[in-house]
């Protein structure tokens, strides 16, 4: 172990691989960890804010769509509308399935759209957030949200789509054709015919 005159042994270290190696491990094991933090931020999901509609009339916003589908079907004009946030709460939360769950809430500036839904164990959301403009017209897409990771919001109508489709089927295509969105205040959105 000890050399006769009490020096210490000659050992030669050899490094494996050398910093090529090191480098490269250094980079797979950030990308592991980038892609870890990121599913966990995809399929860690955003809940609804916002009034659930517990106080509100269960039919209130199924007697309103079909008032306006009827006056739509006539030919009638219709008059400026005004929806509050619980009572489209409250028709989503009565009439989507259990596993899927649909928000709004909105105020005068912003307003959320969110959409959960639950694939076995694992719940997914989607939120969008809208602002409007200085009039208070044509909101626009602030933020695309898939659970807690931003996602670019040239995906919004691909997403809004897809929501449509998934949670919101049941709904005449023509009330998103021909209603437009005039103000939104808080807990309140005034909609008039195109």
């Amino acid at each position: 172990m000890f050399q006769e005159d009490g020096a210490a042994p000659n050992v030669k270290v050899r490094l494996r691989g050398g910093v090529r190696t090191a480098l490269r491990n250094f980079w797979i094991s950030f990308g592991v960890t980038l892609s870890l933090v990121c599913v966990s931020l995809w399929l860690w999901p955003f809940y609804p804010q916002g009034s659930d509609g517990r106080g509100a009339n269960p039919r209130e916003a199924t007697q309103l769509m079909a008032d306006t589908k009827a006056r739509m079907d006539a030919g009638t004009s219709l008059p400026m509308l005004s929806i509050r946030e619980d009572t489209w709460n409250r028709h989503f939360r009565d009439s989507l399935p259990q596993g899927k769950e649909l928000k709004l809430s909105f105020d005068a500036e912003r307003s959320v759209l969110v959409a959960v839904e639950q694939i076995g164990v694992i719940k997914f959301s989607t939120r969008i957030v809208f602002y409007s403009d200085d009039a208070g017209r044509e909101p626009r897409v602030e933020s695309l949200w898939r659970g807690h990771f931003p996602l670019p919001t040239r995906m919004v109508e691909g997403e809004l789509q897809r929501i449509q489709e998934d949670f919101l089927s049941e709904l005449d295509p023509r009330l998103w054709q021909e209603l437009e969105l005039v103000r939104m205040e808080r807990g309140l959105m005034y909609l008039k015919q195109k």
